[in-house]
């Protein structure tokens, strides 16, 4: 007696269907994971080359054609995947506005904003003045400007331009110990 093909739970292929479990095990992988779209096309293929016109028939393709509905979902929600992307954008820009006037609400100044509406980061204290010098050199383009203390300032180093130049009036202190100056 023939069994089924695997993910082949009604037997459309074969005269003699005998179940087994291979066939019911990937019949409900194939639908967990969407392959079953392959086997139900196969189906319709199958039934239309080898057409008989009776009541039975006619409903079994019936069923395998049921068996592309979710495949039409899918194609009939394609256009809300740029819908979402645009939301999502739209979210963003309100949540930073949101965030924008909270922090203007609690007396933080304007210039001293970020584009997320949260303050700019200006200082970031490091375990070591390598570490400081390290991640300067990072935010910059060439070596870093030391400044060993400016007043009621750590010592700290700030990233710079191609030039050698300091980095706009916001770039950030790498502050690192006092005591490794």
């Amino acid at each position: 007696m023939p069994t089924a093909l695997v993910g082949d739970t009604s037997g459309a292929f074969v005269d003699d269907y005998e179940p087994n479990g291979g066939g019911a095990v990937g019949g409900i992988i194939f639908g967990l994971t969407g392959l079953d779209l392959f086997k139900y096309l196969g189906y319709l293929g199958y039934g239309i080359y080898n057409w008989e016109w009776s009541w039975s028939h006619v409903g079994d393709q019936a069923i395998n054609t049921a068996g592309l509905f979710p495949l039409i979902g899918v194609i009939k929600n394609v256009d809300n995947v740029a819908d979402v992307a645009k939301n999502t954008k739209k979210a963003t820009q309100c949540a930073a506005e949101l965030e924008r006037k909270s922090n203007l609400a609690n007396g933080i100044p304007a210039n001293q904003l970020g584009p997320s509406g949260k303050p700019k980061i200006h200082t970031v204290d490091h375990a070591s003045k390598k570490r400081a010098k390290d991640a300067a050199r990072q935010d910059g383009k060439n070596l870093p400007i030391i400044h060993p203390s400016d007043v009621n300032q750590p010592p700290h180093y700030h990233a710079t331009d191609a030039r050698g130049n300091k980095i706009g009036r916001q770039s950030p202190h790498h502050n690192f110990p006092r005591k490794q100056r």
